[in-house]
């Protein structure tokens, strides 16, 4: 008898290996790490900011003299931007110490925000989002020692940025330096 013309063809080619575990665990965790890193990210701005701020009131300071407020500031805005360089840098890292202190400092954060209803609801949604991100399960599972063995056994996995969120943060960052461009050039004008 002949050979079904419409039976599927035969084929020797050996199946694709079966994924691991890890390799399972980590795609199924990959955005979340992602996001975790993308607040560690959003840290350093901030720090940078509260820097620059402070080292901003310690050159007005130099020029005149700086009441008990001021010298305050110029000591506290450089304190709190190197602590969050320190925790962008432990949230990149997915460490547990610094999980626990963006928690603290994002939860003052969102007490503060909630005391200034109504202007105040971005804030809150994003100061809950962050919480969230450190806090639900996949977090704790984000922060764990076996998810950084995870990590190490799988450096083929990587996150894949969408070009969209690539185009948002260029826009991003053109409006911030416009705005810091205009302020310098407006400043020097004066």
């Amino acid at each position: 008898m002949d050979a079904n013309p419409y039976a599927a063809p035969l084929t020797t080619a050996t199946p694709p290996p079966l994924a691991s575990d890890a390799d399972m665990i980590r795609r199924e965790h990959i955005k979340h790490e992602a996001s975790v890193k993308g607040v560690g990210s959003l840290y350093f701005i901030g720090s940078l900011f509260l820097v620059i701020g402070g080292a901003g009131l310690i050159i007005a300071a130099v020029g005149g003299n700086a009441g008990a407020a001021e010298v305050g500031l110029m000591v506290l805005l450089p304190a709190l931007g190197i602590l969050g360089f320190w925790v962008g840098y432990g949230l990149r890292k997915l460490s547990p110490a610094a999980r626990v202190v963006a928690g603290v400092l994002t939860g003052i954060n969102l007490v503060l925000s909630i005391f200034g209803l109504p202007q105040s609801i971005l804030a809150i949604l994003i100061n809950t989002y962050i919480l969230n991100l450190l806090f639900s399960k996949k977090g704790a599972m984000v922060f764990s020692a076996p998810y950084k063995e995870i990590i190490a056994a799988t450096p083929h996995i990587k996150y894949k940025t969408s070009i969209v969120v690539w185009i948002v943060l260029g826009i991003f960052i053109l409006v911030i330096l416009a705005g810091v461009g205009i302020a310098i050039f407006g400043s020097l004008r004066h």
